[in-house]
């Protein structure tokens, strides 16, 4: 049948006409899954007694006339009288040598940083205490004169129920007998898998929402917002270096409820998306910076190292577009996160900026 087809595909001058190269193709593809069935067939009659193992040698090695005729007739698609004998073989790896594709190399969360992390011990509503005062500049007491008495400040507290995730699956007893492939072995890395995305997701969920940054968390109270009102050149600027200048200014001017400076002696994160990760990455190994503005002008650029980024450390964060996922802005927005693992912190800040759609 393959040789009729071709010699009806050859032209004069030696070449293949498509319909017929196509005619071959689709004949010998059908041709052949008929073939590793039939393989397979013969394999499960085999193991399951259907089949005496004699006949599976004869398979790959035939010595006996009679038996090879009496698999050409129960196996006709799998062998004829131009098989060689190692064609079954050929069709057994088809059959047997399988192998389950590689699953993803697991890596940390990226967004870990950002937060503190607390053990609970049950799943009844929490509540968080914090106080604040005692911390303003003294007042200067004259000699004998008794010390001014301070007292902390009792700040609403902040109650939330704990939030519950979970997932699983169903697999009967026989389907995991029968798994050749090792695939419900890999169930629960999977699940694992699925547990730390879940983190993943709800940490920047915290930080920010389906338009950008969250509206909750950066507001105009806060003064966290990347704009002219908190003190930057221009309104939630793109991330350049001009953009991450501004962003420092308004982090310099944080406050906290005493109306003293918020000291940020740690780490600062630029937590970007995926869209920003290179310019996130070449402002952070750029060299120098020319300044026209904050001490330069367009006829006298002043010159620096790139000394914006020197306690700056990037987080590419892949969920941001997923959570901010209306439009394109939330997409191309960035923050900056003071380390809130640092203890001398007057109080965690974070300031963010929702660049305009590129």
């Amino acid at each position: 049948m393959e040789t009729k087809i071709i010699e009806q595909a050859v032209q004069f001058d030696g070449s293949f006409a498509p319909a017929g190269f196509n005619a071959v193709t689709r004949e010998a593809s059908v041709q052949r899954q008929g073939r590793i069935a039939e393989a397979a067939g013969l394999w499960a009659d085999v193991i399951q007694g259907r089949q005496d193992p004699y006949f599976l040698r004869q398979a790959f090695a035939p010595t006996n006339e009679s038996a090879f005729r009496m698999l050409c007739e129960k196996y006709p698609a799998l062998f004829r009288e131009t098989m060689t004998t190692s064609d079954f073989g050929a069709l057994t790896v088809d059959v047997l040598d399988r192998v389950l594709l590689g699953d993803y190399t697991e890596v940390p969360i990226p967004v870990m940083p950002l937060v503190k992390k607390a053990t609970l011990r049950d799943f009844r509503n929490k509540k968080l205490y914090y106080v604040d005062g005692m911390e303003t500049p003294f007042t200067a007491v004259a000699e004998l004169a008794p010390v001014p008495q301070r007292a902390l400040v009792n700040r609403t507290p902040i109650q939330y129920a704990p939030t519950k995730y979970e997932a699983g699956t169903s697999i009967s007893w026989e389907a995991v007998v029968n798994d050749d492939l090792g695939i419900f072995t890999d169930v629960p890395r999977r699940l694992a898998r699925g547990a730390r995305r879940t983190i993943h997701k709800a940490i920047t969920s915290q930080f920010f929402d389906t338009n950008g940054p969250h509206a909750s968390l950066y507001t105009a109270a806060f003064a966290n917002i990347i704009n002219t009102t908190n003190g930057a050149s221009a309104n939630n600027p793109t991330l350049s270096i001009t953009g991450l200048a501004d962003a420092l200014t308004v982090l310099s001017k944080q406050v906290d409820s005493g109306g003293d400076p918020i000291e940020i002696p740690g780490t600062l994160y630029l937590v970007v998306p995926p869209a920003l990760f290179v310019t996130a990455q070449n402002l952070l190994h750029q060299m120098v910076v020319d300044v026209n503005v904050l001490g330069g002008a367009t006829n006298a650029r002043v010159r620096v190292d790139n000394w914006i980024v020197g306690n700056m450390g990037i987080i590419m964060d892949p969920y941001i577009p997923i959570v901010s996922a209306t439009g394109t802005a939330g997409a191309k927005s960035w923050i900056i996160v003071a380390d809130p693992a640092q203890k001398s912190v007057g109080g965690v800040t974070s300031i963010g900026a929702e660049p305009p759609t590129q």
